[in-house]
C-alpha cells in the first residue's frame, strides 16, 4: 500500500517511514510540509492508497490541506487519516468537514496506525463496491424502465412474416422489455398449404391474417405468420390480449370475410393459446422463444424453407 505521510516533525515521519513500525507491506512517502505534500501529489503517477496528515502544522495546516486533496478527483474518496494531539470537538468536526476519514491520537502507536490505515481501506472499497452496484441497478433500472415504456410506432394493418417480427425484437434496445406473446393457430390452413393453389393460398392466408390483426385489443400488438396455420403475435408493453376475446373476434370476423368473398368450406377456425407467461424479455429471448414454439407446434417447422416466411408476400394482397 502507498502511503504520503505528512508531517512537521522529522521523528515522526522517520518512525512512520521505518518497516518496522508499519510494517514491510507499506510503501511510505514522506512530506514535512504541506507545500511538499502538494508537490508530492503533482509528481507521483500512481495514486496513494492513503494518506496521513498532521493537523497543526506551520504556515497551512492539515484540515486546508485535506480539503485541498479531496478536490482532486483520484483522491475524492482515499482515506484520510488526521494526526492530532488534540481532541477538540470543534478541531474534529472541521477536519470532518473538510473530508477527513478518521483520526489518530498522538502519542502514535504502530498498532493502532496499521489497524486504523487498514479499517478506513476497507471502508473505502466497500463503499466503492455498493457505488458499483448501484451504478449497476439503476442502469438496468434504466432498460428496464425503458422497455416498459416500449410501444411500436404505427398501428399493423396485416400480418408480418415471422422473420420480419423477429428482426423487430433483435433490433430493440439492450436490456429487458416488458412484452407478451401469444399465437393464433387455424388448423385448416395446413391442408391448404398441401394444396398446390399458391395464389389462392397466399391471399387466403393474408385474409385471415388481417382479420385477425383486426381484432387485436391494442395497437402495440403485432402479428406474424410462422407457416402451417400457425400465427404469432406480440404485444408490447406491459397490457396482454385477452385471447378468449380473440378468438372469439377473429372467429366471427373470419366467417363474415368467408361469406362476403364466397369461399369454400370449411371455414378455418383460430385456436388462441399463450406462447409463455413471461411478461419481460430481452429482444433476443423473446425472438428465440417465438421459433422455439413455432418449432414445438409445428413438426416440420425448420423444414418448411422459404414457405415459413410466407407473410413477405401479403404486401400485395
Amino acid at each position: 500500500m502507498r502511503i504520503l505521510a505528512v508531517d512537521d516533525d522529522p521523528i515522526i515521519l522517520e518512525l512512520l517511514a521505518s518497516p518496522m513500525y508499519l510494517g514491510s507491506d507499506h510503501d511510505v512517502t514522506c512530506a514535512g510540509s504541506a507545500a511538499e505534500a502538494v508537490d508530492e501529489l503533482d509528481a507521483t503517477e500512481a495514486t496513494f492508497d492513503s494518506i496521513l496528515l498532521d493537523i497543526d502544522m506551520p504556515v497551512r495546516n492539515g484540515i486546508d490541506l485535506c480539503a485541498e486533496i479531496r478536490q482532486r478527483p483520484p483522491y475524492a474518496t482515499t482515506p484520510i487519516l488526521m494526526i492530532t494531539a488534540t481532541r477538540e470537538a470543534e478541531t474534529m468536526q472541521r477536519a470532518y468537514s473538510a473530508g477527513a476519514t478518521d483520526f489518530i491520537s498522538k502519542p502514535l502507536d504502530g498498532v493502532e496506525v496499521g489497524a486504523r490505515i487498514s479499517l478506513a481501506t476497507m471502508l473505502n472499497d466497500s463503499l466503492a463496491r455498493e457505488r458499483q452496484m448501484r451504478a449497476a441497478f439503476d442502469r438496468l433500472q434504466k432498460y428496464v424502465a425503458a422497455g416498459f415504456d416500449h410501444r411500436t410506432a404505427s398501428v399493423q394493418a396485416g400480418p408480418l412474416a415471422l422473420m420480419a417480427l423477429q428482426n423487430r425484437l433483435l433490433h430493440l434496445e439492450p436490456g429487458v422489455h416488458a412484452l407478451s406473446m401469444f399465437s393464433v393457430h387455424f388448423a385448416a390452413l395446413a391442408e391448404f398449404e398441401e394444396s398446390p393453389q399458391g395464389g389462392d393460398l397466399l391471399r387466403r392466408i393474408a385474409r385471415i391474417g388481417a382479420a385477425t390483426t383486426s381484432v387485436l385489443a391494442y395497437p402495440t400488438s403485432t402479428l406474424a405468420y410462422a407457416g402451417r396455420g400457425l400465427f404469432l403475435g406480440v404485444t408490447f408493453g406491459r397490457r396482454r390480449e385477452v385471447l378468449d376475446v380473440v378468438q372469439k373476434k377473429a372467429a366471427a370476423a373470419i366467417r363474415k370475410m368467408w361469406a362476403e368473398h364466397d369461399l369454400p368450406d370449411p371455414v378455418p377456425v383460430p385456436v388462441c393459446d399463450t406462447v409463455s407467461n413471461m411478461g419481460v424479455w430481452t429482444g433476443r429471448d423473446a425472438s428465440e422463444e417465438l421459433e422455439s414454439y413455432a418449432c414445438r407446434t409445428i413438426p416440420d417447422f425448420t423444414a418448411i424453407g422459404p414457405r415459413r416466411h410466407v407473410g413477405d408476400a401479403f404486401s400485395g394482397f
